[in-house]
């Protein structure tokens, strides 16, 4: 299977999703059916070839398991998101190429730029399941080679977790804007194109030690329904925290620990975590901290007109001079989503049967005007389109939705 062609610098292909769940109702046998169809769907979409045939064998499996599931009271198939990121992680491990990764070590990969080091567990397999992920920024004055041997040798975190440390240079009076960013983007579209690394896109963490924590921090707000947590080491700079309230926070304490930690709180977030700054320690707090994919309550506070999207809400038309903003509900129990934004003029929805249940109509209110209340058909071909554009194989979304945002004044 070729690599999809969304697998650039900045387009994260998800090459991990969860390990089994235990809500899931399909049986192993039907995630690895469907989870074939759906690589050779993804691998005709890559050659441009045979599109329209694998999506018929495709959709005709989904219809024949679909109606299995109708008999037992168990269906629809498409309503199973959690099952859905299993047959996608399925699908992803045909194109790994874990054989390639140099395990037990630290080690340089130079085949292109930007270079990287990295560590994988000595005993690692994508057949066991998709590994943790955590991309380190050093701070200014720390080499891959030294942040590795000293401050992430703990044999519990070296033994689970794939460490990849971020190349970056110039003024680290810039890593908290665009040149942070780019740095942390770009060696992570790089461990991507290796094809080596079985990661868990559910488990991905941005540790920041020194002035590096400014690179982590504005990725994880750029970017916030990516990862799973952001951490802090050493004597590290302030940041927002605005775009934190899906990420968990762990700080060993120093320089402006307690600023951001207070931040957090004051938000009402209650996800961040002042401790001992050690590996272990931060190993044991991963283990309790994983991403949600489909979170009743999203806070984004767009911090460039590029960023745009946060989980299942995507904004269009940001005005950086007005604060844009968007605040999004989730209330299942009512069906209903309630968005409260400003600063932009379209806020598109992404939805699935986490969030709300599709079989019933389901209303969104925009800031307080006349609720929208549609009945949304679970689609197929855009569910497996979108992980395959995304890139994102652990988020499952099977409808979606663009609204107008009124004016509150």
């Amino acid at each position: 299977m070729m690599i999809p062609k969304l697998l650039t610098v900045f387009a994260l292909a998800g090459l991990g999703a969860v390990t089994l769940a235990p809500d899931l109702v399909l049986k192993a046998t039907d995630h690895r059916k469907l989870g074939k169809d759906v690589a050779a769907y993804w691998t005709a979409r890559t050659e441009v070839e045979g599109i329209d045939e694998s999506f018929s064998k495709l959709s005709t499996d989904i219809k024949k398991v679909d109606a299995t599931l109708r008999k037992k009271d168990q269906g629809p198939l498409l309503a199973l998101v959690a099952d859905w990121r299993e047959i996608f992680w399925t699908a992803s491990q045909s194109i790994l190429e874990d054989r390639k990764l140099k395990k037990g070590k630290i080690t340089e990969e130079k085949s292109a730029e930007p270079v990287f080091t990295y560590w994988a567990p000595k005993k690692f397999s994508s057949k066991k399941g998709p590994a943790p992920i955590v991309l380190i920024v050093p701070d200014a004055d720390q080499t891959a080679q030294d942040v590795l041997e000293t401050s992430w040798a703990d044999e519990a975190i070296r033994g689970g977790a794939m460490l990849v440390v971020v190349s970056i240079e110039g003024d680290p009076a810039t890593w908290s804007g665009d040149a942070g960013f780019a740095a942390v983007m770009g060696t992570f579209g790089r461990v991507i194109r290796t094809n080596m690394f079985g990661f868990d896109f559910d488990r991905i963490y941005l540790a920041g030690h020194g002035k590096g924590f400014a690179a982590a921090a504005a990725t994880a707000a750029y970017f916030p329904h990516l990862f799973a947590g952001l951490i802090g080491r050493g004597e590290i700079p302030s940041a927002d925290p605005t775009n934190f309230r899906n990420v968990a926070t762990y700080l060993g304490g120093g320089g402006e620990s307690a600023t951001f930690a207070r931040g957090v709180e004051e938000l009402g977030y209650g996800n961040s975590t002042t401790g001992e700054d050690s590996a272990a320690a931060i190993w044991a707090w991963m283990q309790e901290h994983t991403r949600n994919s489909s979170p009743a309550h999203i806070t984004f506070a767009p911090p460039t007109a590029t960023s745009r999207s946060a989980g299942w809400v995507k904004v269009t038309g940001i005005d950086l001079d007005g604060s844009p903003k968007v605040d999004a509900v989730a209330d299942r129990a009512s069906n209903t989503i309630t968005i409260t934004a400003k600063g932009v003029s379209i806020v598109d929805v992404y939805f699935n049967d986490v969030l709300v249940d599709l079989d019933q109509p389901v209303r969104v209110i925009v800031n307080g005007g006349t609720p929208h209340e549609d009945l949304f058909a679970r689609n197929p071909k855009y569910m497996v389109d979108r992980a395959y554009d995304f890139g994102d194989w652990a988020s499952v979304f099977t409808a979606t939705a663009s609204y107008d945002v009124p004016s509150t004044n």
